[in-house]
C-alpha cells in the first residue's frame, strides 16, 4: 500500500470515527456508536481487574478501565512508531467519555437498563460511587463536565490528526 493511499485511508477512517464520536456525545445513551460494544466489554472487564482492590475500586474500575483502554491503545501504537494510527484511539476516548456521561447523568434516576456478566445483584456504578462519596447531588454537573471533556478530546483528536496527516502527506510528496 502506498504511503499516500494509507494517509487517505486512515484520514477517512478518522473522519468516520469523529462523526461517530460526536453522535455518541450528543445522543448517549441512545447511541452507543461504533465503539459501544468494545467499550462495554472493557468496562465490564474493568470491574474484574480492579476487584482485588476492594468493592469501591471494583465498581470504579469499570469506568476507569473504559477510559484507560483507549489511552493504552494510543500508547501501544505510538511505541510501534505509528504516529498517525496512534491518534485513532483518541476518537474512541471521546466516544467513551460521551458514553460515560450518560451513565453519570443517570446516577440519581437509575433509569438506564444495566448489564452485568454475573448473576448477582446489578448495581448502578455511578449511583454507588457518588453516594459513597456524598456527591450524588452533583451527578448532573459531573456528567456535564464529562461531556465537555469529550468534546475537548474530540476536537483535540481531530486537530492533531489533521496536522499529522498533513505533515505526512508533504513528507511523502517530496
Amino acid at each position: 500500500m502506498s504511503a499516500r493511499f494509507r494517509i487517505v485511508f486512515v484520514s477517512l477512517l478518522a473522519l468516520l470515527l469523529a462523526v461517530d464520536a460526536q453522535r455518541v456525545i450528543r445522543e448517549a445513551p441512545d447511541s452507543a456508536g461504533l465503539f459501544g460494544g468494545i467499550t462495554l466489554g472493557v468496562h465490564e472487564l474493568g470491574h474484574v481487574l480492579w476487584s482485588p482492590f476492594g468493592e469501591f475500586m471494583a465498581v470504579a474500575g469499570g469506568s476507569l478501565t473504559q477510559l484507560l483502554a483507549p489511552l493504552a491503545a494510543c500508547l501501544v501504537l505510538r511505541r510501534q512508531e505509528d504516529r498517525l494510527g496512534a491518534l485513532i484511539p483518541l476518537f474512541w476516548l471521546a466516544s467513551s467519555l460521551g458514553n460515560l456521561s450518560a451513565y453519570i447523568r443517570d446516577a440519581r434516576d437509575m433509569a438506564l437498563d444495566l448489564v452485568s456478566p454475573g448473576d448477582g445483584d446489578i448495581i448502578h456504578d455511578w449511583n454507588y460511587l457518588l453516594e459513597r462519596l456524598d456527591l450524588l447531588p452533583m451527578d448532573q454537573a459531573l456528567a456535564n463536565a464529562c461531556v465537555r471533556t469529550a468534546w475537548l478530546v474530540l476536537l483535540l483528536s481531530a486537530l492533531l490528526f489533521a496536522r499529522r496527516a498533513r505533515a505526512l502527506w508533504h513528507e511523502v510528496g517530496t
